[in-house]
């Protein structure tokens, strides 16, 4: 019994390990804008190009990589998920090209969003049983922020002692690389193939049962609340790099908030549930959320131009972060805040999934667009603009959520008293 609980939690630790480094890769620009824009050297846009690429492909697999996930061995799509992310990284790593890196980055959208998202979830969520589901992704959530944090500062730590240059950024990319490939063999010998309890839905039956989701409002409600929500978490990544351009600081510390960002990560998602449990509305604490991040930004462009506050737009950063990691904790669970019937939890998540995380196809381009068109910081200005409006549409959509679920529990408490 004792070895039996021991593996589980063995298992969800390497689950964990590897969401939080399978994900570095496509996004390293996050972490190592400046200086991977450099080793590239493309322009702003360009690497807004390379992210939206990604981001294409990847919004539009959801659908398929469950399906692709209840049809495979969950051991066998972990593997390779990680081993093909990981010498694609290595690839990537000899800067072959912006033609070739954006390939890179579509098959990137393959090996971390058909072969693992979908077979990550499945993987968990047969660590438990439903009493254990949420302590299972609970952890999942906590542990993945960790470890981001540790690998980041490793990448760091070898990127600073090769110069911080072309070679050290080279090097940080091999970092990750490898540490993905160490995980995928990891999964082979401990990930187990069991599956979960229900029945495999076929392609029609999807398609069907995304039907009878589509004529919900409430569900595009809930997609609007994870796009705005989504759009301001995608801005963070610019912060630093804004610190850099705008106000003379060190590349490093750019490289520092992207790693601390993970530690945030951890404590974010878990305080954000708890808080959530609390006052019994998911909702209601995004919708506080927006207010934070309305502040947040507004700060950003009420801030002088000026090297000595570098200190202060930090801890700002810091706040808006703890911020941002509360609500992404949040927005899928409004799905039972907004009484929908568990049995289409998957459909609307999925369809969520897609509108929600469009910002990734076209919002980093646009950023680097503006960035590149307008020196200093107004480009920057237009970005803050543009989350802070994402905030303001957000907190609307929640006061239109809440309206409905009144609405609902008043015509269930009425259906109740009359029978």
């Amino acid at each position: 019994m004792k070895e039996k609980v021991a593996r589980r939690w063995i298992t969800l630790l390497i689950l964990a390990i590897g969401a939080g480094i399978i994900y570095q890769l496509p996004y390293i620009r996050e972490t190592f804008y400046v200086p991977l824009q450099e080793a590239m050297g493309i322009t702003n846009e360009q690497m807004g190009v390379l992210s939206s690429g990604y981001a294409t492909v990847a919004t539009l697999c959801y659908f398929i990589g469950g399906i692709v996930a209840d049809k495979f061995s969950v051991r066998k799509l972990l593997t390779f998920s990680f081993i093909s992310t990981g010498i694609l990284g290595l690839y990537f790593s000899t800067f072959p090209g912006y033609g070739i890196s954006r390939l890179i980055f579509v098959l990137w959208g393959i090996t971390t969003i058909v072969t693992y998202w979908p077979a990550l979830i499945k993987a968990t969520r047969n660590l438990g049983d439903s009493s254990e589901q949420g302590r299972m992704f609970g952890f999942l959530e906590g542990l993945r922020g960790i470890s981001n944090s540790i690998l980041v500062f490793l990448m760091f730590a070898v990127f600073d002692y090769l110069g911080s240059g072309v070679l050290g950024v080279t090097w940080a990319i091999r970092t990750c690389s490898i540490s993905a490939i160490i995980v995928g063999f990891l999964s082979w010998f401990f990930i187990e193939d069991s599956n979960p309890a229900g029945e495999t839905e076929s392609i029609s039956d999807l398609l069907k049962g995304l039907g009878q989701v589509i004529k919900m409002p409430k569900v595009w409600i809930i997609c609007g609340i994870i796009f705005t929500t989504y759009s301001v978490y995608g801005l963070l990544g610019y912060i630093g790099p804004y610190m850099v351009r705008v106000y003379g600081a060190p590349v490093e510390t750019s490289i520092i908030l992207g790693g601390t960002r993970y530690i945030i990560q951890a404590v974010g998602g878990v305080l954000g549930g708890l808080l959530a449990d609390k006052i019994g509305s998911r909702l209601k604490v995004l919708m506080a959320g927006y207010i934070g991040i309305i502040l947040s930004f507004g700060a950003y462009m009420l801030f002088p131009d000026n090297p000595s506050i570098i200190t202060a737009l930090m801890v700002n950063f810091y706040l808006g972060a703890f911020v941002v990691y509360v609500m992404r904790s949040l927005y899928f669970a409004i799905i039972d805040d907004a009484g929908i019937d568990i049995s289409l939890t998957g459909r609307v998540s999925g369809l969520a999934s897609c509108i929600g995380y469009t910002p990734d196809i076209f919002m980093f381009a646009m950023v680097g667009r503006w960035i590149d068109m307008h020196a200093g910081r107004y480009g920057y200005m237009m970005m803050f603009a543009y989350g802070i409006a994402m905030s303001i549409i957000g907190f609307g959509l929640g006061l239109i959520l809440l309206n409905q679920i009144k609405k609902s529990n008043k015509r269930v408490t009425s259906a109740g008293a009359t029978n």
